[in-house]
């Protein structure tokens, strides 16, 4: 990309749409506002999402002229803010560190999913047992005589016939034979993690030079998006094994699937991370958030166990987060300024709310649209919508 071409991609991200007093709304936060109502099912039509976010950032500065900032619950809301934007910061520099992929992987990765073959398949418990087979099959054997002794349930109910499997689908000492044998042959035998295999090649299929041009950048956003995760995961079992971190697997097991919390168990660590703690309270309630109030089936200790690991390694990398300095990270920071402003329209929003409903929201925001200045660019608005 020319320095030319990609400083045309950087200011159409940062497209003035509206100027709101001495802020700017841009194309990005447009079609981040846009992508939202559609996520929530709402209208989403530029227009409106232009004024929502006009009124969004009136409120904003009404609620920081009023001090909602020093306000206890939305100071504790942005420092959790904070140190998740500072973890997931961390950990995308870790990830990106390692994640690599190349033509060659990209490569085995389409001819696992469009390779295909079909075959005789018997497979035996000893490697004699095999060769036997073998020598009888090669003699004119019945297929599927010598197939009710497999190992190999599919294609023993099939009479021997494997059906039509992947490339991807077969251990791979399988799918070397499958894809390498001279079709009608029987070959073997062939070391499996459980047993030893025969096989005869009936027809094979196998991906071209064509095939994967064309689904290369698809394979390639797969490959990615599976590396991340697992590097994402080796992350945070590292860091977790770093910081030592244990949970109180016997005490979450003993509470079965209740989720009523005595008095004496509501402060309870369950996990402890630095100066931080897992509360059996803080279990309960994600298990609440996400399962809903009764919780049911999904109350048990087999979940209380996950979301304690999870909690306790959301800490873990918080705490890896600030000491490393990731939340001075200039993109952590200006993320924490955008949801720090939306954090105090929502909160100045829920304060009008409870005075006197959404008819107080209104009046105030045309209140403070009569002393703002306010300009939108119409035609840089359309474009924001229009763009990818």
């Amino acid at each position: 990309m020319t320095l030319l071409l990609l400083l045309g991609t950087v200011l159409a991200a940062d497209a003035v749409v509206a100027r709101v007093n001495d802020e700017v709304l841009t194309a990005a936060e447009v079609r981040a506002g846009l992508a939202r109502a559609r996520a929530a099912g709402g209208e989403a039509r530029v227009e409106r999402v232009v004024e929502e976010l006009i009124d969004a950032r009136l409120l904003s500065r009404e609620g920081t002229r009023r001090g909602l900032a020093r306000d206890p619950v939305v100071a504790a809301a942005v420092e959790s803010e904070r140190r998740r934007l500072a973890a997931e910061h961390l950990v995308e520099t870790e990830v990106a560190s390692v994640v690599r992929v190349d033509d060659a992987q990209l490569r085995e990765l389409y001819h696992a999913g469009t390779d295909t073959a079909r075959f005789d398949l018997i497979v035996l418990g000893t490697d004699e047992n095999a060769r036997a087979a073998l020598g009888r099959l090669r003699g004119g054997a019945d297929v599927a005589a010598e197939a009710r002794s497999s190992y190999d349930v599919d294609s023993k109910a099939r009479g021997g016939d494997s059906g039509t499997r992947a490339r991807g689908q077969l251990e791979p000492a399988l799918a070397d034979e499958a894809f390498r044998a001279p079709v009608g042959a029987w070959v073997g035998p062939i070391p499996l993690a459980l047993g030893f295999a025969v096989l005869r090649v009936r027809e094979r299929t196998a991906g071209d030079e064509a095939g994967f041009a064309a689904r290369r950048e698809e394979l390639r956003r797969f490959a990615d998006a599976q590396a991340r995760t697992q590097a994402r995961r080796h992350v945070v079992s590292e860091l977790r094994r770093r910081a030592g971190v244990t949970v109180d697997e016997a005490f979450l097991r003993s509470t079965g699937k209740r989720l009523e919390v005595p008095p004496a168990d509501v402060e309870r660590a369950v996990a402890t991370v630095g100066d931080r703690a897992v509360r059996y309270r803080d279990v309960v309630t994600e298990i609440r958030r996400i399962f809903g109030a009764a919780g049911g089936h999904a109350s048990g200790p087999t979940v209380k166990l996950e979301i304690a690991w999870a909690l306790a390694d959301r800490l873990v990398l918080e705490q890896a987060a600030l000491a490393r300095g990731a939340a001075d990270a200039p993109e952590v920071r200006a993320a924490l300024r955008a949801w720090t402003r939306d954090a105090l329209a929502r909160a100045l929003a829920a304060r009008l709310r409870s005075q006197g409903g959404d008819e107080a929201i209104r009046r105030e925001i045309a209140r403070l649209r009569k002393g703002a200045r306010i300009s939108i660019d119409r035609a840089a608005a359309q474009r924001a919508a229009a763009e990818p």
